[in-house]
């Protein structure tokens, strides 16, 4: 472009491919910028759930309740979960974390202490980046496919259609007491 001339003077496709430009620019620089907002509250809350539940699984343990099972039979469901969700799960993978989760998780303070020690986890989304997710942000952003499903699971029988996967689980853990 020769110095001194207007936008107004230049050729319209030149005109459009540059406004075009523009806006690309300035939508990309916002879409940024919205990212790393929005990912600073998302640690922020995930952060919080990690703490919440630490706190409520140390005063059940004070108030005298037990884990249901070793330490170790977390772990191994924390690593299973994130093995199953890691990528592109299906409902069969999302039925079998429901499964899991329902074993270890016979009290509140199971609950609790699974997703305390769950922590937060890098998952990935099916090969378009990962999330950083607490174990319940996880469960109710993965757990979301609809189909035909059969729970039978610490003396908990169910079967029906579920929109969510994550309903089944919901309904599980509100027979223990547990809402999430």
């Amino acid at each position: 472009m020769a110095q001194g001339q207007s936008f107004g003077k230049l050729p319209i496709g030149t005109q459009i491919i540059l406004t075009l430009a523009g806006l690309a620019v300035v939508g990309t620089v916002g879409y940024i910028i919205y990212k790393k907002f929005k990912k600073t509250k998302e640690d922020k809350d995930s952060k919080a759930v990690a703490d919440d539940a630490d706190k409520a699984a140390n005063d059940l343990k004070k108030g005298g309740a037990k884990l249901s099972f070793p330490e170790a039979s977390y772990s191994s469901v924390i690593n299973l979960i994130v093995k199953l969700l890691n990528g592109c799960d299906s409902f069969g993978s999302e039925l079998q974390v429901v499964n899991e989760v329902a074993k270890v998780v016979k009290t509140p303070l199971d609950w609790y202490y699974l997703v305390s020690k769950f922590g937060k986890k890098d998952i990935d989304d099916c090969g378009w980046g990962k999330t950083n997710y607490d174990l319940i942000t996880l469960l109710k952003d993965q757990l979301d496919t609809a189909g035909a499903y059969t729970i039978d699971v610490n003396g908990y029988k169910k079967s029906g259609y579920a929109i969510n996967t994550i309903d089944i689980l919901e309904d599980y853990l509100k027979t223990k007491g547990i809402q999430i």
